[in-house]
């Protein structure tokens, strides 16, 4: 019952949502701009499919979300002139109930996101200490 009402409330499955979103399709996946991005040119990959987390996708899935994966990198790179930097939220973290995949233009600097969360999180334990 839980996942069937997941799947009606899920806008990733509302194909008249979606519709004016999607920017590229694939067989069992499609791309669409985030509509609430973290920067301009945030990417989501999503399977059409309605499922929760990776291990829920089949053999098929995961041969085209490889072929996504390298789409919407190929995509930063190119339109955007950015390295991709991406990140898939655990479903208990998921702001909608549907697996996705984000990419978002490397707008970090020269040492990424990787050195900006790590000066973050010094801060953070100089001032809990």
């Amino acid at each position: 019952m839980k996942k069937s009402l997941e799947k009606y409330n899920c806008p990733f499955c509302d194909v008249m949502l979606m519709k004016g979103q999607i920017i590229h399709v694939l067989p069992y996946w499609f791309v669409i701009n985030n509509n609430k991005p973290l920067c301009d040119g945030h990417l989501l990959l999503i399977p059409r499919r309605h499922v929760r987390g990776l291990e829920d996708i089949g053999w098929m899935e995961w041969f085209f979300y490889k072929v996504g994966v390298l789409w919407c990198i190929s995509f930063l790179k190119n339109k955007r002139k950015k390295d991709a930097f991406s990140f898939i939220n655990a479903p208990s973290g998921q702001s909608v109930f549907h697996f996705h995949h984000h990419f978002v233009p490397n707008w970090f600097g020269p040492h990424g996101l990787d050195a900006l969360l790590r000066k973050g999180r010094k801060k953070h334990l100089t001032k809990t200490r």
